[in-house]
Protein backbone atom coordinates (compact mmCIF):
# COMPACT_ATOMS: atom_id res chain seq x y z
CA UNK A 1 0.00 0.00 0.00
CA UNK A 2 1.08 3.56 -0.70
CA UNK A 3 2.10 5.74 2.21
CA UNK A 4 -0.02 8.89 2.02
CA UNK A 5 1.22 11.81 4.11
CA UNK A 6 -1.08 14.79 4.56
CA UNK A 7 0.56 18.22 4.54
CA UNK A 8 -2.20 20.66 5.43
CA UNK A 9 -3.76 20.97 1.97
CA UNK A 10 -2.09 18.32 -0.18
CA UNK A 11 -1.21 14.64 -0.22
CA UNK A 12 2.12 13.15 -1.16
CA UNK A 13 2.90 9.51 -1.80
CA UNK A 14 6.50 9.15 -0.65
CA UNK A 15 6.91 5.74 -2.32
CA UNK A 16 5.59 6.79 -5.74
CA UNK A 17 6.80 4.51 -8.54
CA UNK A 18 6.60 7.32 -11.10
CA UNK A 19 9.72 8.94 -9.64
CA UNK A 20 11.86 6.00 -10.80
CA UNK A 21 10.06 5.59 -14.15
CA UNK A 22 10.10 9.31 -15.03
CA UNK A 23 13.02 10.80 -13.06
CA UNK A 24 12.95 14.59 -12.78
CA UNK A 25 15.74 17.04 -12.10
CA UNK A 26 15.53 19.37 -9.11
CA UNK A 27 13.88 22.18 -11.12
CA UNK A 28 11.10 20.00 -12.52
CA UNK A 29 10.54 18.33 -9.15
CA UNK A 30 10.17 21.79 -7.58
CA UNK A 31 7.54 22.88 -10.11
CA UNK A 32 5.73 19.55 -9.80
CA UNK A 33 5.51 19.95 -6.02
CA UNK A 34 4.56 23.61 -6.23
CA UNK A 35 1.83 23.25 -8.87
CA UNK A 36 0.14 20.26 -7.27
CA UNK A 37 0.26 21.91 -3.84
CA UNK A 38 -1.37 25.03 -5.26
CA UNK A 39 -3.93 22.93 -7.11
CA UNK A 40 -4.94 21.13 -3.94
CA UNK A 41 -5.13 24.39 -1.98
CA UNK A 42 -7.39 25.90 -4.65
CA UNK A 43 -9.65 22.84 -4.72
CA UNK A 44 -9.90 22.60 -0.93
CA UNK A 45 -10.60 26.31 -0.54
CA UNK A 46 -13.40 26.32 -3.11
CA UNK A 47 -15.00 23.26 -1.60
CA UNK A 48 -14.73 24.58 1.97
CA UNK A 49 -16.33 27.94 1.21
CA UNK A 50 -19.39 26.15 -0.18
CA UNK A 51 -19.14 27.54 -3.69
CA UNK A 52 -19.28 24.18 -5.44
CA UNK A 53 -22.28 23.10 -3.38
CA UNK A 54 -24.10 26.29 -4.42
CA UNK A 55 -23.29 25.64 -8.06
CA UNK A 56 -24.76 22.15 -7.77
CA UNK A 57 -27.90 23.53 -6.14
CA UNK A 58 -28.26 26.25 -8.80
CA UNK A 59 -27.85 23.71 -11.60
CA UNK A 60 -30.51 21.45 -10.08
CA UNK A 61 -32.82 24.43 -9.69
CA UNK A 62 -32.40 25.30 -13.38
CA UNK A 63 -33.07 21.70 -14.39
CA UNK A 64 -36.11 21.50 -12.08
CA UNK A 65 -34.48 18.45 -10.52
CA UNK A 66 -36.53 16.24 -8.23
CA UNK A 67 -35.30 13.27 -6.18
CA UNK A 68 -36.12 9.85 -7.66
CA UNK A 69 -39.37 8.23 -6.51
CA UNK A 70 -39.72 4.76 -5.07
CA UNK A 71 -42.43 2.21 -5.91
CA UNK A 72 -44.69 3.34 -3.06
CA UNK A 73 -44.72 6.97 -4.19
CA UNK A 74 -47.26 6.84 -7.01
CA UNK A 75 -48.39 10.47 -6.97
CA UNK A 76 -47.18 12.92 -9.59
CA UNK A 77 -44.60 15.51 -8.52
CA UNK A 78 -44.44 17.58 -11.70
CA UNK A 79 -43.37 21.14 -10.86
CA UNK A 80 -43.32 24.08 -13.31
CA UNK A 81 -39.67 24.95 -14.08
CA UNK A 82 -39.84 28.58 -12.96
CA UNK A 83 -36.07 29.07 -12.83
CA UNK A 84 -35.64 27.59 -16.29
CA UNK A 85 -38.29 29.93 -17.68
CA UNK A 86 -36.69 33.00 -16.10
CA UNK A 87 -33.20 32.10 -17.37
CA UNK A 88 -34.36 31.36 -20.90
CA UNK A 89 -36.43 34.55 -21.05
CA UNK A 90 -33.45 36.62 -19.94
CA UNK A 91 -31.21 34.80 -22.43
CA UNK A 92 -33.49 35.63 -25.35
CA UNK A 93 -33.41 39.34 -24.47
CA UNK A 94 -29.65 39.51 -23.93
CA UNK A 95 -28.61 37.51 -26.98
CA UNK A 96 -30.97 39.49 -29.21
CA UNK A 97 -28.86 42.59 -28.48
CA UNK A 98 -25.80 40.94 -30.13
CA UNK A 99 -23.41 41.85 -27.31
CA UNK A 100 -19.76 42.27 -28.25
CA UNK A 101 -16.69 43.96 -26.79
CA UNK A 102 -15.83 47.24 -28.47
CA UNK A 103 -12.60 49.27 -28.45
CA UNK A 104 -13.08 53.01 -27.95
CA UNK A 105 -10.57 55.79 -28.65
CA UNK A 106 -9.54 57.82 -25.60
CA UNK A 107 -8.36 60.72 -27.78
CA UNK A 108 -9.28 61.96 -31.25
CA UNK A 109 -5.94 60.96 -32.72
CA UNK A 110 -6.53 57.36 -31.56
CA UNK A 111 -9.70 56.92 -33.63
CA UNK A 112 -7.88 55.24 -36.59
CA UNK A 113 -6.17 52.84 -34.19
CA UNK A 114 -9.45 51.92 -32.50
CA UNK A 115 -11.14 51.44 -35.88
CA UNK A 116 -8.38 49.06 -37.04
CA UNK A 117 -8.47 47.08 -33.79
CA UNK A 118 -12.26 46.73 -34.05
CA UNK A 119 -11.94 45.37 -37.60
CA UNK A 120 -9.46 42.77 -36.31
CA UNK A 121 -11.74 41.98 -33.37
CA UNK A 122 -14.75 41.53 -35.66
CA UNK A 123 -12.82 39.06 -37.82
CA UNK A 124 -11.49 36.97 -34.92
CA UNK A 125 -14.90 37.10 -33.27
CA UNK A 126 -16.52 35.68 -36.40
CA UNK A 127 -14.00 32.90 -37.14
CA UNK A 128 -13.84 31.99 -33.45
CA UNK A 129 -17.63 31.63 -33.08
CA UNK A 130 -17.69 34.46 -30.57
CA UNK A 131 -21.48 34.69 -30.48
CA UNK A 132 -21.75 31.02 -29.50
CA UNK A 133 -19.10 31.31 -26.79
CA UNK A 134 -20.74 34.46 -25.43
CA UNK A 135 -24.07 32.62 -25.35
CA UNK A 136 -22.52 29.87 -23.22
CA UNK A 137 -20.83 32.41 -20.92
CA UNK A 138 -24.04 34.38 -20.32
CA UNK A 139 -26.08 31.24 -19.71
CA UNK A 140 -23.55 29.92 -17.20
CA UNK A 141 -23.67 33.28 -15.45
CA UNK A 142 -27.45 33.26 -15.22
CA UNK A 143 -27.66 29.64 -14.03
CA UNK A 144 -24.72 29.49 -11.61
CA UNK A 145 -24.33 33.15 -10.70
CA UNK A 146 -20.85 33.51 -12.20
CA UNK A 147 -18.89 32.61 -15.30
CA UNK A 148 -15.30 32.44 -16.53
CA UNK A 149 -13.71 33.35 -19.85
CA UNK A 150 -10.28 32.73 -21.36
CA UNK A 151 -8.58 34.62 -24.19
CA UNK A 152 -5.67 32.88 -25.89
CA UNK A 153 -4.08 32.00 -29.22
CA UNK A 154 -5.22 28.61 -30.45
CA UNK A 155 -3.65 26.58 -33.22
CA UNK A 156 -5.55 23.38 -33.99
CA UNK A 157 -3.74 21.03 -36.37
CA UNK A 158 -4.23 17.37 -37.18
CA UNK A 159 -2.61 14.82 -39.46
CA UNK A 160 -4.80 13.52 -42.28
CA UNK A 161 -4.37 11.34 -45.38
CA UNK A 162 -4.75 12.95 -48.80
CA UNK A 163 -5.41 10.88 -51.93
CA UNK A 164 -2.63 11.51 -54.47
CA UNK A 165 -3.42 8.90 -57.07
CA UNK A 166 -4.40 5.38 -58.01
CA UNK A 167 -1.96 2.52 -58.55
CA UNK A 168 -3.39 0.19 -61.22
CA UNK A 169 -0.82 -2.51 -60.44
CA UNK A 170 -1.85 -2.86 -56.82
CA UNK A 171 -5.44 -1.80 -57.40
CA UNK A 172 -5.20 0.61 -54.48
CA UNK A 173 -5.35 4.31 -53.92
CA UNK A 174 -2.18 6.02 -52.81
CA UNK A 175 -2.07 8.54 -49.97
CA UNK A 176 0.28 10.99 -48.37
CA UNK A 177 0.19 12.35 -44.85
CA UNK A 178 -0.38 16.09 -44.52
CA UNK A 179 -1.22 18.44 -41.67
CA UNK A 180 -4.56 20.22 -41.82
CA UNK A 181 -5.15 23.37 -39.79
CA UNK A 182 -8.69 23.64 -38.42
CA UNK A 183 -8.07 26.88 -36.52
CA UNK A 184 -5.16 29.30 -36.23
CA UNK A 185 -6.15 32.57 -34.60
CA UNK A 186 -7.06 34.34 -31.36
CA UNK A 187 -9.82 32.56 -29.50
CA UNK A 188 -12.19 33.53 -26.71
CA UNK A 189 -13.78 30.67 -24.81
CA UNK A 190 -16.40 30.32 -22.11
CA UNK A 191 -14.89 27.96 -19.53
CA UNK A 192 -16.75 25.36 -17.53
CA UNK A 193 -16.42 26.57 -13.93
CA UNK A 194 -15.59 23.06 -12.76
CA UNK A 195 -12.38 23.15 -14.85
CA UNK A 196 -10.77 26.38 -13.66
CA UNK A 197 -9.41 27.43 -10.26
CA UNK A 198 -8.04 30.76 -9.02
CA UNK A 199 -5.84 31.97 -6.19
CA UNK A 200 -8.08 31.62 -3.08
CA UNK A 201 -6.87 34.95 -1.68
CA UNK A 202 -7.77 36.91 -4.82
CA UNK A 203 -10.66 39.36 -5.15
CA UNK A 204 -10.22 39.79 -8.91
CA UNK A 205 -8.25 38.16 -11.70
CA UNK A 206 -6.06 40.95 -13.07
CA UNK A 207 -7.00 44.22 -11.33
CA UNK A 208 -6.36 45.84 -7.96
CA UNK A 209 -4.02 45.02 -5.10
CA UNK A 210 -5.77 41.69 -4.46
CA UNK A 211 -5.52 40.30 -8.00
CA UNK A 212 -4.93 36.58 -8.45
CA UNK A 213 -1.34 35.42 -8.22
CA UNK A 214 -2.01 32.24 -10.16
CA UNK A 215 -4.72 30.20 -11.85
CA UNK A 216 -5.08 26.61 -13.04
CA UNK A 217 -7.15 25.31 -15.92
CA UNK A 218 -7.81 21.59 -16.37
CA UNK A 219 -8.32 19.61 -19.55
CA UNK A 220 -9.47 15.98 -19.59
CA UNK A 221 -7.92 14.56 -22.76
CA UNK A 222 -7.82 11.16 -24.44
CA UNK A 223 -4.24 9.88 -24.42
CA UNK A 224 -4.15 9.79 -28.25
CA UNK A 225 -5.35 13.40 -28.47
CA UNK A 226 -2.85 14.42 -25.82
CA UNK A 227 0.07 12.89 -27.71
CA UNK A 228 -0.96 14.24 -31.11
CA UNK A 229 -1.30 17.71 -29.54
CA UNK A 230 1.90 17.88 -27.52
CA UNK A 231 4.35 15.19 -28.70
CA UNK A 232 7.27 16.77 -30.53
CA UNK A 233 5.82 20.27 -30.22
CA UNK A 234 7.35 23.27 -28.47
CA UNK A 235 5.37 22.24 -25.39
CA UNK A 236 7.27 18.94 -25.18
CA UNK A 237 10.21 20.89 -23.79
CA UNK A 238 11.83 18.05 -21.85
CA UNK A 239 10.88 15.08 -24.06
CA UNK A 240 8.55 13.61 -21.46
CA UNK A 241 5.22 13.55 -23.31
CA UNK A 242 5.72 10.03 -24.70
CA UNK A 243 6.36 8.73 -21.17
CA UNK A 244 3.08 9.99 -19.74
CA UNK A 245 0.40 7.34 -19.49
CA UNK A 246 -3.18 7.08 -18.20
CA UNK A 247 -4.21 4.87 -15.31
CA UNK A 248 -1.85 3.49 -12.71
CA UNK A 249 -2.43 2.01 -9.27
CA UNK A 250 -2.32 3.86 -5.96
CA UNK A 251 1.45 3.33 -5.66
CA UNK A 252 2.27 4.92 -9.01
CA UNK A 253 1.61 8.65 -8.50
CA UNK A 254 3.21 11.08 -6.09
CA UNK A 255 0.62 13.89 -6.05
CA UNK A 256 -1.87 13.19 -8.84
CA UNK A 257 -5.24 11.76 -7.88
CA UNK A 258 -7.33 10.66 -10.90
CA UNK A 259 -10.64 12.60 -10.98
CA UNK A 260 -13.90 10.74 -10.64
CA UNK A 261 -16.13 10.03 -13.62
CA UNK A 262 -13.50 9.49 -16.35
CA UNK A 263 -12.13 6.40 -18.09
CA UNK A 264 -8.83 6.27 -16.22
CA UNK A 265 -7.38 3.78 -18.68
CA UNK A 266 -7.78 6.11 -21.68
CA UNK A 267 -7.97 9.70 -20.40
CA UNK A 268 -5.51 11.91 -18.55
CA UNK A 269 -5.74 15.19 -16.65
CA UNK A 270 -3.72 18.06 -18.13
CA UNK A 271 -3.16 21.17 -16.00
CA UNK A 272 -2.09 24.61 -17.22
CA UNK A 273 -0.74 26.51 -14.22
CA UNK A 274 -0.47 30.24 -14.95
CA UNK A 275 1.67 32.11 -12.38
CA UNK A 276 2.02 35.87 -12.11
CA UNK A 277 5.16 36.02 -9.97
CA UNK A 278 7.53 34.55 -10.86
CA UNK A 279 6.40 34.94 -14.47
CA UNK A 280 5.74 31.28 -15.30
CA UNK A 281 3.57 28.79 -17.14
CA UNK A 282 3.74 25.14 -16.04
CA UNK A 283 2.08 22.29 -17.93
CA UNK A 284 1.53 18.99 -16.11
CA UNK A 285 -0.16 15.73 -17.03
CA UNK A 286 -0.73 12.85 -14.63
CA UNK A 287 2.01 13.83 -12.16
CA UNK A 288 4.53 14.89 -14.83
CA UNK A 289 5.57 18.49 -15.64
CA UNK A 290 6.40 18.49 -19.36
CA UNK A 291 6.75 22.24 -19.95
CA UNK A 292 8.05 25.11 -17.79
CA UNK A 293 8.56 28.58 -19.22
CA UNK A 294 7.45 32.21 -19.03
CA UNK A 295 3.93 33.43 -19.77
CA UNK A 296 3.95 33.45 -23.61
CA UNK A 297 1.74 36.55 -23.86
CA UNK A 298 3.22 40.01 -24.00
CA UNK A 299 0.67 41.43 -21.55
CA UNK A 300 1.97 39.04 -18.84
CA UNK A 301 -1.46 38.83 -17.22
CA UNK A 302 -3.50 35.73 -16.39
CA UNK A 303 -5.51 35.08 -19.60
CA UNK A 304 -8.84 34.84 -17.75
CA UNK A 305 -11.81 36.95 -16.83
CA UNK A 306 -14.74 36.33 -14.53
CA UNK A 307 -18.17 37.88 -14.05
Amino acid sequence: MATDVKHNFYYENKSAQINSIIPLNDELQFWKNHSYRRFQIMKDSRQQNGREQKWQEHQKQYEAWRPPKDMSDWQSNIVPPFTTSVVEAAMSEMIDQTLQPQVGARKKEYVPHATTINFIKDYTWEVGYGDMELFKAIKQNLVLGTTAWQEYYWRDQRQVKQIVGYNPKSGREEYKDIFMTDFDDCYGEAINLWDVWFDPQARSVNTGPYKAQDAIRRYIMHIDTFRSTFLGSKWDKFGLVDKIKPGGDTNYYQFYQPPQGIDRGSYIEVLWHWIRNPDSLVLLANDTPFYVGPNPYQHKQLPFGTS
